[in-house]
């Protein structure tokens, strides 16, 4: 999330800068770029803001500690997600409040693939054993899709099962993938989509609200757009961005294969096309890609 402050650069003087936005979608990357430029005080990252994401994160973290079914590495960064959003609100409202500059950005991705790769963030709660266990053992990858395919059917009702980090990633799929662009994003900051506009030759949409510069990008479209948004922060050509480092992780060759051949019902595939940020952010030649390269 928020890094701990460093040593101060000599830079000149730039808005407070918030990547406020789904994790798994590049945030990272970006605020590797920004922090080259940027005075780590005035740079913030949250995949969460509202009361119910605070709450949700305190109640998931309390569940973990209290049953000792997560291991200490989860329930502290759910902990520290909520303590972490909790400053970005109190520094959003001192920005807001002094009139000051503010730039707002949030990237988003296809919602299957964003949850696929949530799983794997959590492979280490959901399979203790791994990596010890072999990576081409048939049923892991088998047991990892069932969990996939259980997430994404529950995420709608949010329906629980009492195995923690199963329960955990059904909250997360339901909050930052089904929920997240009507809650999260256009509910906290009181935006409509009608309010952005795509950018001319550009990746991004853009809108403008008093002190208030929002910025939205879509992961697909790679480097350049994080370099685009970038640019338009810094007012000037940014560093390169960091190469994301998935492909050497240790879940990288089962995280290949079962992306390659995971399908789910078509019904489902569609119905997570029609979400709305999906249907603001991609064409409907784009949606109909995505449902047929889901969908069975």
């Amino acid at each position: 999330m928020n890094d701990m402050p460093g040593p101060r650069r000599e830079l000149r003087q730039t808005p407070l800068v918030l990547i406020h936005q789904m994790g798994k979608v590049g945030s990272q990357a970006l605020q590797a770029m920004l922090r080259e430029e940027i005075w780590l005080d005035y740079l913030r990252r949250d995949h969460g803001l509202t009361d119910k994401f605070i709450l949700s994160m305190r109640a998931m973290a309390a569940e973990g500690r209290r049953n000792g079914n997560l291991i200490p590495e989860h329930y502290l960064s759910l902990e520290f997600q909520a303590n972490e959003a909790e400053a970005t609100n109190s520094k959003l409202q001192a920005a807001n409040a002094n009139g000051d500059e503010v730039v707002i950005v949030a990237g988003f991705r296809e919602p299957i693939g964003f949850i696929l790769s949530n799983v794997f963030q959590l492979l280490s709660a959901l399979v203790p054993a791994y990596p010890a266990l072999p990576a081409a053992m048939g049923h892991l990858e088998s047991y990892i899709e069932a969990v996939v395919i259980h997430v994404l059917e529950a995420a709608w009702q949010c329906d629980l099962t009492g195995n923690a980090p199963v329960d955990m990633l059904t909250r997360m799929a339901s909050e930052r993938a089904v929920g997240w662009w009507d809650h999260e994003w256009l509910g906290h900051h009181n935006l409509s989509w009608r309010d952005f506009e795509k950018v001319p030759d550009s990746k991004l949409w853009r809108f403008k609200r008093e002190s208030t510069t929002f910025l939205v990008y879509r992961f697909e479209d790679g480097s350049a757009a994080l370099q685009e948004v970038a640019n338009s922060i810094l007012l000037k050509p940014s560093v390169n961005v960091e190469e994301n480092h998935s492909k050497t992780k240790l879940y990288a060759e089962l995280y290949k294969r079962l992306k390659a051949r995971l399908r789910i019902p078509e019904r489902l595939a569609a119905r997570y096309a029609s979400l709305p940020y999906v249907a603001c952010l991609y064409s409907c030649d784009e949606r109909d890609r995505f449902v047929d390269r889901w969908g069975e």
